[in-house]
């Protein structure tokens, strides 16, 4: 009997509803079937942005002289597998999770009659951090839970004046430690009762 049928296209991932981070914990990696995201860190992104993609796979084959014929293909994953997107804030606990603080602690920048005054500053390049990460569908009722993703982000943005300054991130998909798995699809949501 076919496992692969029309049935299937009733789980289509399609939009992304939620971004959530979790903390993966290097050396003990990050146990797919009990990651609880409720609590977790939500990342936004500006409409588009957001991308997952796997680099094309590449084919080799194997010839031979006589009658010019190809006798084997050989095959070999894209390397890069990662996600990407534009965060439009520049909240200081985007700010502090994301880069090296400086010793500042008290600024105050004057503009004529107005003073901006800020806590923290930070340094130029981003911090290479490690999160599981759930992605969830426009309808929320698909997912996708990736094990161990590395993410480091890039210093604010700004492109035009119609979209709001942001912050760039790029993570690559990581080997996760944990013998669960790197990622899982989750076709179908189980309703928790909300007991908070």
């Amino acid at each position: 009997m076919a496992t692969l049928t029309e049935a299937m296209l009733n789980d289509l991932n399609t939009g992304n509803a939620v971004l959530k981070i979790l903390p993966y914990t290097p050396g003990t990696g990050a146990n797919l079937a009990s990651l609880d995201f409720s609590d977790a860190d939500e990342l936004f992104t500006l409409e588009n942005s957001f991308q997952i993609q796997r680099d094309a796979a590449s084919f080799s084959s194997t010839k031979i002289d006589q009658r010019h014929r190809i006798i084997e293909y050989g095959a070999e994953t894209g390397e890069n597998y990662t996600m990407q997107g534009n965060v439009p804030s520049v909240a200081i606990a985007l700010m502090s999770m994301f880069f090296e603080e400086g010793s500042a602690s008290s600024i105050s920048v004057k503009n004529g009659s107005k003073t901006y005054s800020g806590t923290k500053a930070y340094k130029y390049g981003g911090l290479e951090k490690e999160f599981s990460v759930l992605t969830v569908s426009q309808t929320e009722n698909t997912a996708i839970v990736f094990g161990r993703v590395k993410f480091i982000f890039s210093e604010p943005q700004h492109d035009d004046n119609t979209t709001p300054t942001y912050v760039h991130f790029d993570a690559a998909m990581m080997p996760n430690e944990h013998a669960s798995g790197d990622w899982a699809p989750l076709p179908t949501v189980a309703n928790t009762p909300n007991n908070g």
